[in-house]
């Protein structure tokens, strides 16, 4: 069955860390799974986190092959 996939950034001070709890309550209410997690920042910088959802979608249309250049840095 194809799955939907969805990244959500979020910042990681009172504020970001607020509004991606708000965000990410009202995804897994609406079907999608938290995958993993991560983030992180240098010193001094403000530390950014990241969330990897996915969902199964019956009627999703998966994308063809493009010749779009991305970039995947681990």
């Amino acid at each position: 069955m194809p799955k939907l996939v969805k990244i959500t950034t979020f910042m990681d001070d009172k504020v970001g860390r607020g509004a991606a709890e708000h965000e990410l309550t009202k995804l897994v209410n609406d079907g999608w799974e938290i995958v993993t997690a991560g983030g992180g920042g240098k010193d001094g910088a403000p530390i950014w986190g990241f969330v990897i959802l996915m969902k199964n979608d019956p009627d999703a249309v998966l994308p063809e092959d493009s010749d779009e250049d991305v970039q995947i840095t681990y």
